[in-house]
């Protein structure tokens, strides 16, 4: 364990000042309380700065536990290396600015690893809430093996943000290809089983919410070309080939659904 702190939170954000507060409480409440909460400012434009600076020495809700860092606007990835780099914690998690931990999420995969010394990191489950915070549906995801399999699934087996993995297991991964920026989780979810085995636990761990932004069109493009790269990268021929033509179609369906159907 490095400096006595058993688990890093990360949380990256670009103008997520409306929910940004609510991850950084979330992590806060955490029962295993040897965390550090990193919070890496991805060049904001909007008051993200400023909500971040009241948990910072000075600041009106100062915790000792939070640290802060900016860089300018490269994405999610490049926010998460260097996050990484900062880390101090045995273990590290992710955690997106718009979402929430659940009180025990750290301390049930900490459990987990530090049973498990063979495995580089686990996932489990999410609770997926509304636009307002609201849950409504639970995420279940399932064990995976390989590269391929994670891949091969039009319905991911990881939810990519529930992920926790031993800082020591990136040494050969970090940093993290910052080009992926539309699929993010599963880039960070392949270069983890590169690393090693990858475990599942049967519980939520994540409060995931799922809300309509702007440009849903150009998003959906943006993060099917990404995972084609992804494909690319990881499979061969002619599996590479065979996964992007099943992907296309799923992503096709999959915005035509959010454009015309989608409530949430």
């Amino acid at each position: 364990m490095m400096s006595g702190t058993a688990a890093s939170i990360i949380i990256p954000v670009y103008n997520m000042a409306d929910t940004l507060d609510k991850a950084i409480y979330s992590a806060l409440r955490q029962t295993l309380k040897s965390i550090e909460v990193i919070i890496v400012n991805d060049g904001s434009t909007d008051s993200s700065a400023d909500c971040a600076a009241r948990f910072l020495k000075g600041g009106a809700e100062y915790d000792r536990r939070i640290h802060y860092a900016m860089i300018r606007h490269q994405g999610k990835l490049a926010a998460c290396n260097r996050g990484i780099e900062i880390a101090q914690g045995e273990f590290v998690t992710i955690l997106d600015a718009d979402d929430t931990l659940p009180d025990t999420s750290v301390q049930t995969r900490a459990h987990v690893l530090r049973n498990n010394p063979a495995a580089v990191a686990v996932f489990g489950d999410a609770q997926y809430m509304d636009a307002c915070g609201n849950p409504y549906r639970i995420r279940r995801s399932r064990p995976t093996s390989s590269i391929q399999d994670l891949l091969s699934q039009l319905r991911a087996p990881v939810v990519g943000p529930s992920l926790m993995f031993r800082k020591s297991s990136l040494e050969k991964t970090v940093p993290f290809d910052t080009s992926f920026a539309r699929s993010a989780d599963k880039h960070i979810a392949c270069e983890l089983l590169r690393a090693g085995k990858i475990l599942y636990t049967i519980e939520i761990v994540y409060n995931y919410r799922t809300r309509r932004r702007p440009g849903t069109v150009t998003s959906r493009i943006r993060q099917w070309y990404d995972l084609c790269r992804i494909i690319a990268r990881y499979c061969s021929f002619p599996e590479n080939v065979t996964l992007t033509v099943r992907q296309t179609f799923f992503h096709l369906a999959k915005l035509i659904y959010e454009c015309f159907f989608w409530k949430k």
